[in-house]
């Protein structure tokens, strides 16, 4: 498949048995996805200290109330994650902390 980025083979190939891509699935997916504000919100926020991430929580959540608990660690003790319980007022705020947090140079990654 010359010219074809993997990630458009992989939308022509992977289907479902319904016959609708990955893509279509998540769109409809989204589709009937409410979510009634203000509501609790949980992130897990991963990276290689503890101390940091919690000082990378602090900074993304500033005034907001939230709750932060230690979720996990790496079988080899190099990763561990936090999960941060919030509330969140609207879609806004709920999408804006999550790359706030994904952005900071202290957190691996966001989930």
């Amino acid at each position: 498949m010359i010219g074809v980025s993997a990630t458009d083979r992989d939308r022509a190939i992977f289907k479902e048995p319904n016959g609708k891509n990955i893509e279509e699935q998540k769109k409809e997916l989204m589709d009937r996805l409410e979510i009634e504000y203000p509501c609790a919100w949980s992130y897990r926020v991963i990276g290689t200290d503890e101390k940091s991430l919690r000082q990378a929580i602090s900074e993304c959540v500033k005034d907001r109330e939230y709750r932060v608990s230690l979720s996990n660690s790496s079988s080899s003790g190099k990763y561990i994650s936090l999960t941060l319980e919030t509330i969140v007022h609207s879609e806004e705020v709920r999408v804006s902390t999550y790359h706030s947090l994904g952005r900071h140079p202290l957190v691996k990654m966001v989930l």
